[in-house]
C-alpha cells in the first residue's frame, strides 16, 4: 500500500492520519489498557479537544479510571488482535471490532434484541408511508399513526414518537436494557437524518414539512434504511471504544481516525451487509436474524472503500 514521506499510510493520506497514529490506537487496544463507557460530556470534549478528567492527559496520576458501576480492569484481550500495526483506517476498523469483541460493552450486538426494535421501528414507518397511506393525500393519516397533529416541526415530532415507541418496545420486548441500546437508540436517529434530510444534515432534517417528509420516505427502500442504520451503528460502536481506550494520539488525529473509519469502514460494511442480504434472498427486517451468516464481513480481508 505504500508510505508517503508524511509518515501517511495509503488510503488514511486523504484523513491526515499518520502511520504512527494507527499503530498508537492498535497498540492501546492490545495492551489492553482499563476502558471506561464515556459519558457523553467527555465525548463533546473530546470533540472540541479538550482533555478527558480520567484520561492521562486529564490527570496526574497517568491511570485511566473506570466508570462507577464498570468495575476496575476491564480490558480487551490482547489474543483479539493481531501483533502487527494496521496499514490503514479499514484495517484498524477491522482491528478494533475483533480486539472489542472480548467485552460485551465494546463488541457490536448485530442481532440484540434492541437492534431487532430498532430496525422493525425503521421498517415500519417506511411500510405505513408507502402502503398503507402511499399518496400525498394520506400524510395526515400517516402522522397520526405515530400521535402527531398539528405539530410545528413535524421532523422532530416524528423522531421524538419514534424514540418513544423505540424505548417502550425495548421495554416490552427485550425485558433488560443491553449495552447495544442505547447504540441502537442513536444509530435510529441518526438513520432519520440520512434518509429523509435531503442533504443528510440536521438542519436540513428539522425543516421538513409534512409532505416533504412523506415524499422522502417514498424515494427510500428497507434495504437502505438498513444499511444506514447499520452504518450509524458501527459507527457509535467506533466512537465509544476509540473514545475509551486512551491512545496516544492528539484529540485531532483521533477525529480524522473517526471520520476515516465512518466512510472506509462503517458504510464500506454496511453496504457489504445488504449486498449479502440482498443475494441470499432475505427480507430487510431479516437481516439482524442472520447476524450470524454475515458477521465474518465485519474482520474479512476484503473491504475496500
Amino acid at each position: 500500500m505504500g508510505t508517503s514521506r508524511s509518515g501517511s499510510v495509503g488510503s488514511s493520506t486523504r484523513w491526515n492520519v499518520t502511520r504512527d497514529d494507527l499503530k498508537a490506537v492498535a497498540e492501546a487496544a492490545l495492551a489492553g489498557r482499563p476502558l471506561s463507557i464515556p459519558q457523553p460530556k467527555l465525548l463533546a470534549a473530546k470533540k472540541k479537544g479538550a482533555p478527558e478528567p480520567d484520561s492521562p492527559r486529564g490527570q496526574k496520576g497517568g491511570t485511566p479510571k473506570t466508570a462507577g458501576g464498570m468495575g476496575g480492569g476491564a480490558s480487551i484481550s490482547q489474543e483479539a488482535a493481531a501483533p502487527t500495526a494496521p496499514r490503514s483506517i479499514r484495517a484498524l476498523g477491522k482491528r478494533l471490532v475483533a480486539a472489542g469483541s472480548s467485552d460485551r460493552r465494546f463488541e457490536p450486538q448485530l442481532g440484540d434484541c434492541a437492534v431487532k426494535v430498532a430496525i422493525d421501528l425503521l421498517v415500519g414507518l417506511f411500510t405505513l408511508a408507502t402502503i398503507k397511506y402511499r399518496t400525498q393525500r394520506d400524510t395526515e393519516k400517516l402522522l397520526a399513526e405515530y400521535g402527531i397533529s398539528g405539530a410545528r416541526n413535524v421532523a422532530t415530532a416524528l423522531a421524538m414518537a419514534l424514540d418513544k415507541r423505540y424505548r417502550e418496545d425495548v421495554v416490552r420486548k427485550c425485558r433488560k436494557a443491553t449495552d447495544s441500546s442505547e447504540k441502537a437508540r442513536q444509530a435510529m436517529q441518526r438513520t432519520l437524518i440520512d434518509i429523509l434530510s435531503p442533504d443528510g444534515t440536521p438542519g436540513a432534517f428539522i425543516k421538513l414539512n409534512a409532505e416533504a417528509l412523506h415524499a422522502s420516505l417514498r424515494k427510500t427502500n428497507s434495504m437502505k434504511i438498513v444499511e444506514r442504520f447499520y452504518a450509524n451503528y458501527l459507527y457509535n460502536t467506533m466512537e465509544i471504544l476509540v473514545s475509551s481506550i486512551h491512545a496516544d494520539i492528539n484529540p485531532k488525529a483521533e477525529k480524522n481516525i473517526l471520520s476515516g473509519l465512518r466512510i472506509t469502514y462503517c458504510d464500506e460494511v454496511a453496504r457489504r451487509i445488504v449486498k449479502r442480504a440482498r443475494e441470499k434472498g432475505w427480507r430487510a427486517t431479516e437481516i439482524p436474524n442472520k447476524s450470524g451468516d454475515w458477521a465474518d464481513l465485519l474482520t474479512e480481508e476484503e473491504v475496500h472503500a
